[in-house]
């Protein structure tokens, strides 16, 4: 996701580094917080996980899920039409409906 708003904010890793904070309208970054990412990578994951995507969501990747998903053994949803942030009444009940049937 970091790399993400980095392309949207049309940023390297270079200019991220001087720049130390870049405020944009998705996400604020922080480049302390990039390099600890980057220093702690996540190697297992040992907690049953669901997740759920927004067939159209352009924020994360459906590649970069579909390898979180098998490496860790998670279960991975997709919603058909939906986004990277549910919000409309559909995507809402299609969520809770998918979130009731889970728990």
């Amino acid at each position: 996701i970091i790399h993400y708003i980095m392309d949207c904010c049309k940023i390297s890793e270079k200019e991220f580094k001087a720049m130390q904070i870049v405020p944009n309208p998705i996400e604020t970054l922080y480049w302390d917080y990039y390099v600890y990412v980057r220093e702690h990578p996540v190697n297992e994951w040992p907690h049953s996980t669901y997740i759920l995507r927004g067939e159209t969501d352009d924020f994360c990747s459906r590649a970069s899920m579909e390898n979180f998903a098998e490496q860790f053994g998670c279960e991975l949803s997709e919603q058909p039409g939906g986004e990277h942030w549910f919000h409309t009444p559909e995507q809402l009940a299609y969520f809770k409906e998918w979130l009731r049937q889970r728990l």
